[in-house]
């Protein structure tokens, strides 16, 4: 997956460093130029929007009266809210609703099922290890020693012990001129983080500023340990990319020791069906992911696949075998790939007996088994 965190994370902070840049220098370039940034983070995510409350420290910390705090803070979110707003435009007309999936109680939509919605919510909540003051408290304890890579519970992630320990030196090491703003945006961000969904790239723009106030209440004294602390600290962590990089050798698609479908034949076990469909299956094609997870990109004709929970369709059109074959036949759907451990497994035992039963029929009636590699059926539609 492809992930827009880093480059979000550049233009909030990039915002923060264009703020500073105008209060040294007293330059409304800079402030213009800040309010632009931080549109572009709030037409990229929803956390931008969050973004704007955290500046709000800085503009507190900066105008002498709230006359202007109130208009220099009013100027800024509206420049940042017009330039991001395209994308909120966009999804309120294609989907009724700008903050879509977001706000779905509110914003009442036929794409997106009240019941839909609540399992999403409990998706993004499931990250984490509560919200409770109690785990509040925990958070770096937590963050330290329990996460972990593709684990919701475990954050989804690892993070860096030097992060934390900015917290502790600005507790220790007070200077009376030191820029404390930079605590409070750290702060706020964290707090919409842990109330919001907590997962270890949502988390980048906070530690980004951590870092800062690292650097600005780091003893002078104990600088000189920096150049062997962070190599050990990173060297440590590096264990993580350099399993990654050990595991599917990617140098040897770059030194062209091996071409790209020999590269994801060895590093993707699907590929071999992937590549017989691409091969056998006519333009005019199209396939239904069903709990197959993020393999479209491999597939060159048009697929369909919900984001997340790939069969809610699929599954809510079983009470009636005639809403379901009318669903794919008014999809353009021809073939249907599907996972059939997972099925199995996880699927059919949260049917009903009804959707059990239609299922069964459906399987034996409806669909031709065309291909089969380990775990994965290809079938083609019958009607």
């Amino acid at each position: 997956w492809a992930y827009l965190d880093l480059v979000f994370s550049f233009y909030t902070l990039g915002a923060l460093f264009l703020l500073i840049k105008y209060t040294q220098e007293d330059k409304k370039i800079y402030f213009w130029l800040s309010a632009l940034f931080a549109g572009y983070s709030v037409g990229m995510k929803y956390l931008g929007l969050m973004w704007l409350i955290c500046l709000l420290p800085f503009f507190i910390y900066q105008n002498k009266n709230w006359k202007t705090l109130t208009a220099e803070y009013i100027k800024y979110v509206s420049v940042a809210i017009i330039v991001g707003s395209p994308f909120y435009i966009r999804n309120w007309i294609h989907t009724g609703n700008p903050f879509f999936p977001f706000l779905s109680s509110i914003f009442h939509n036929h794409l997106l099922p009240q019941d839909k919605y609540q399992l999403l919510m409990l998706y993004f909540n499931s990250y984490g290890r509560g919200k409770s003051f109690l785990d509040l408290i925990l958070l770096p304890f937590r963050l330290l020693f329990q996460a972990e890579f593709k684990s919701p519970q475990g954050f989804d992630g690892k993070i860096n012990i030097l992060y934390l320990l900015g917290l502790a030196l600005f507790i220790k090491h007070k200077r009376d001129k030191s820029p404390r703003y930079l605590f409070l945006i750290f702060l706020s961000y964290i707090l919409f983080w842990f109330y919001l969904s907590q997962q270890l790239r949502f988390l980048i723009p906070g530690l980004f500023i951590l870092l800062v106030i690292y650097g600005l209440y780091f003893p002078d004294n104990w600088k000189k340990h920096l150049y062997y602390l962070v190599p050990l600290c990173c060297l440590f962590y590096l264990k993580y990319p350099l399993a990654d990089f050990l595991k599917y050798k990617p140098y040897r698609y770059i030194t062209k020791t091996e071409n790209r479908r020999q590269f994801l034949n060895r590093n993707l076990r699907i590929f071999p069906l992937l590549d017989y469909i691409n091969k056998r299956l006519t333009p005019s094609s199209k396939i239904m992911l069903l709990d197959i997870g993020a393999i479209g990109y491999y597939l060159d004709i048009p697929i369909y696949q919900e984001a997340i929970f790939e069969d809610y369709t699929f599954k809510s059109k079983l009470v009636d075998l005639n809403h379901l074959q009318a669903f794919l036949k008014h999809n353009g759907i021809t073939h249907i790939l599907m996972d059939i451990d997972f099925i199995n497994k996880y699927f059919i035992p949260r049917l009903e007996k009804k959707e059990v039963t239609n299922f069964k029929l459906f399987l034996r009636n409806d669909l031709e088994l065309i291909a089969k590699y380990y775990n994965w059926y290809l079938f083609k539609l019958n009607f």
